[in-house]
């Protein structure tokens, strides 16, 4: 009777413990999906830069660099399915992209695409590029944009035809927390096509602007580039005092 219970009794245990356990077939089927489902270090001999730095940017202006990579590998093919920015919202963004990119053995760094930095605002800035959706992969990017205190307006013209005149109104814009004074300018066009006229020292005061008019008078079917350069004092972080004028000159 005895040993019957114990039969009994011992069967029992054994029937929970197998109850509760895992089998190792169900363990190895799942380790086998992960490996087949896992991507495959595909970049693993990419020539990637180590940094992208815009250094300082002027604010308002917007800045291009290259993205440079090559292929290690003497004998295998690097491939990049997917290249994205972490955040996307610093100022950065990428150029246009043609995927997948692939670089054969040996291949020296090349410009695959470009990055832009867009200085809307002062301050340090960073973000980070990853590819093919891997932190392992990533180009960590930075900029640098200090506050402006003298904005200037540019001018494109357009076409305008020989002999005729075309005015386009400059503006120069106190961004500082002081008056700022614009004692003059100059004028680089040595073709004579812009002219504007003699100016007197005006100041302005914190956030006021001023507007001076330059005319466009092409002579010969031909594009005209200048630059207006202010003279401007008191201001006491950057200035932006160049117009950059454009224009092209056609047959009537």
């Amino acid at each position: 009777m005895q040993c019957r219970l114990f039969f009994i009794m011992t069967l029992a245990v054994f029937i929970v413990i197998m109850d509760g356990c895992t089998a190792p077939t169900d363990v190895d089927a799942e380790r086998k999906r992960t490996v087949i489902n896992a991507p495959p270090d595909i970049l693993r001999f990419a020539d990637l830069p180590s940094v992208i730095n815009f250094g300082g940017v002027r604010q308002f202006t917007a800045k291009d660099m290259p993205f440079e990579t090559g292929n290690l590998s003497g004998n295998e093919t690097v491939t990049i399915t997917s290249i994205a920015l972490k955040n996307g919202n610093l100022g950065f963004s990428l150029g246009i992209i043609n995927l997948p990119i692939q670089l054969s053995p040996n291949s020296i760094p090349v410009d695959i695409f470009p990055v832009r930095f867009e200085a809307s605002n002062s301050g340090t800035f960073s973000d980070t590029i990853i590819l093919n959706k891997s932190e392992k992969y990533y180009v960590p990017l930075y900029a640098t944009v200090r506050r402006l205190s003298v904005k200037t307006s540019d001018a494109d013209f357009k076409g305008v035809k020989i002999g005729l005149e075309k005015n386009i109104d400059i503006i120069v814009e106190n961004l500082d927390s002081v008056p700022v004074t614009i004692e003059g300018f100059g004028n680089d066009d040595a073709e004579f096509a812009f002219y504007l006229a003699p100016i007197t020292s005006k100041t302005l005061q914190p956030g006021q602007s001023t507007s001076y008019k330059v005319t466009f008078t092409p002579s010969k079917a031909k594009t005209y580039n200048a630059v207006i350069r202010f003279t401007v004092n008191g201001a006491t972080d950057d200035i932006d005092n160049e117009a950059i004028l454009t224009g092209s000159g056609i047959v009537p």
